[in-house]
């Protein structure tokens, strides 16, 4: 039996485990296995520390071996859209990672690699955003949404057609459903958006 606790922006243990499902604590994990921070606590173990990101300039760090993955303490008890989408992240980052057998021993060598052969991490690093997005905004429910919008923007683009250049209602229209998705999805705004522009779909559904 699933209970609802109580609407929250905190994160709270749940037998062990931080569980929040669109900004709701549950008492039964279990009927929520698909929930990012679940998937994540099965692969990693996620630990708060206070001064990440002042110290290091990262919200989050892998640990050498991939299974330790350490938040900055502002992050974890911040809003919980954002610290989602690092879970998601950084769950990507250890899945490419670990394919490709790429491990780091310290902070200076992740900084090292960020820093030093730019084209291998930015194509690890773009994978890992493009991974993310598509992890928390399934292809499925996002085409269900932008159908059940359809019909308004569909309206929009017609009523703006000659009077606003093509580009400027797409990027507005982008723009709207970016915000909508960022709340059904409990991500940041401009996680939205960039799911919206990265599907190619988008401009058939709003002709």
């Amino acid at each position: 039996m699933l209970t609802k606790v109580i609407k929250t922006t905190k994160k709270s243990k749940v037998n062990g485990r931080a569980l929040v499902v669109n900004g709701v604590l549950y008492e039964n994990s279990g009927l929520f296995s698909h929930d990012i921070e679940i998937m994540v606590e099965r692969i990693m173990h996620i630990v708060p520390e206070k001064g990440l990101r002042s110290k290091f300039g990262y919200d989050a760090l892998l640990s050498m071996d991939l299974k330790t993955l350490r938040i900055d303490q502002k992050v974890f008890y911040g809003p919980i859209s954002y610290y989602r989408w690092i879970l998601a992240l950084y769950l990507c980052y250890h899945t490419i990672l670990t394919k490709k057998g790429i491990l780091f021993h310290s902070v200076k060598e992740w900084a090292a690699f960020t820093k030093g052969d730019i084209r291998e991490y930015k194509e690890i690093k773009n994978k890992a955003l493009v991974l993310a997005r598509n992890l928390m905004i399934p292809k499925k429910e996002l085409i269900n949404i932008l159908q059940e919008h359809k019909n308004a923007l569909q309206t929009f683009v017609s009523d703006n057609k000659g009077k606003v250049e093509p580009d400027d209602i797409l990027d507005s229209a982008e723009r709207y459903m970016g915000k909508i998705i960022a709340l059904r999805f409990n991500i940041p705004v401009n996680v939205g958006e960039q799911r919206i522009r990265e599907f190619t779909e988008f401009r058939e559904i709003i002709k």
